[in-house]
């Protein structure tokens, strides 16, 4: 599976879910509701489906949420299919995905965790690119309830980013605060359809590295601070980093670390993360931090259950050995010892 499944997981400002009912009858009727969670990514080799039972009960809520059976289903209950329709046309699918149950390892957290957590997944690898609408449904075979969501995907964009040589800024004297300036368009086709142009960006670069002068990899990610919204016209957007930046976060992980061993490609890798509309308003609805109101709203676009069935785009750039300005290499040799 790609790397990039799972980053796209993690980028994304740490997207959660809920298992509870605030404003209930604890003893009374139980009625089922889904908790569904999918991102579509067109670069991604495997698109994932976590689907979960809200609940409720008299007893502690965290009890429930460390139950498995609370908030889990089980295998062959549910029957999961995503579809793609063009743009033009979003009655008559043109093809059908199906997606299989799967047990993966989960962190510890307040919900249930362990090695046996239900996922729902569908290899798609170079399948999402043609078309540009999709609906998402799930039947639960023994209770006759149907939950579903559409979305459109997000269309390509551009990202100049290709090397990591900086330009001397005037204001200072070393070559710490030398500036890489980082370009990107919002959309590479003039006439795609609004809806599916990404509304917001997320940058990261990772270093790539030998963990203690070996062949052994692990990387250090490093965020590169950009939001943009984009309109009617491509726009050019713009960020930057330094070589402060990009030093200074590598350091602080390889603190006890005395050597490292550079590979000679992948040094870094720039991820440009794009999302569409929906992914843009569960983020700026559930995150807010200018919230006055006595209640956090919930944004959720699930028919029938709640939830986020959303869709990106990631835009990599590779860069080796050759395209590292040596002034970098030069003020990370102050903290660790690099060998190749």
């Amino acid at each position: 599976m790609n790397k990039v499944t799972i980053i796209i997981f993690s980028f994304l400002v740490s997207l959660f879910f809920f298992g509870c009912n605030t404003d209930f009858d604890a003893n009374g009727e139980y009625k089922e509701q889904m908790a569904v969670y999918c991102i579509l990514d067109k670069n991604a080799d495997t698109t994932f489906v976590r689907i979960e039972k809200c609940f409720w009960g008299s007893a502690n809520a965290m009890t429930y949420a460390q139950n498995k059976d609370s908030i889990y289903y089980n295998d062959g209950e549910l029957e999961v299919k995503l579809y793609a329709y063009s743009y033009n046309d979003t009655i008559n699918a043109k093809k059908t995905y199906d997606f299989s149950y799967i047990i993966k390892s989960k962190n510890d957290g307040d919900f249930y965790s362990g090695n046996d957590v239900p996922l729902y997944y569908c290899i798609t690898k170079n399948q999402l690119q043609e078309h540009q609408f999709y609906k998402l449904k799930i039947l639960n075979k023994k209770t006759g309830l149907e939950v579903w969501a559409s979305t459109y995907m997000v269309e390509d964009f551009s990202l100049q980013a290709d090397n990591l040589l900086f330009k001397s800024n005037n204001n200072y004297s070393t070559h710490l605060y030398d500036i890489k300036e980082l370009k990107w368009t919002g959309y590479n086709n003039s006439s795609s359809p609004e809806v599916c142009r990404a509304k917001y960006f997320q940058m990261k670069l990772v270093f790539n590295y030998g963990k203690n002068n070996s062949t052994e990899l692990d990387s250090v990610s490093i965020p590169v601070l950009t939001r943009s919204f984009t309109g009617f016209t491509p726009r050019e957007n713009n960020s930057s980093i330094t070589i402060y930046d990009i030093v200074k976060q590598i350091a602080d992980k390889l603190q006890g670390e005395n050597k490292i061993r550079l590979p000679y490609i992948r040094n870094f890798v720039f991820y440009l993360y794009g999302a569409n509309k929906d992914m843009t308003d569960y983020i700026s609805i559930n995150n807010s931090l200018q919230n006055t109101l006595n209640y956090k709203p919930m944004y959720s676009n699930i028919h029938n259950g709640f939830g986020l069935f959303a869709s990106a785009n990631t835009e990599t750039k590779v860069i080796d050995m050759q395209g590292v300005d040596p002034n970098l290499w030069t003020e990370l040799n102050h903290y660790v010892e690099i060998g190749q």
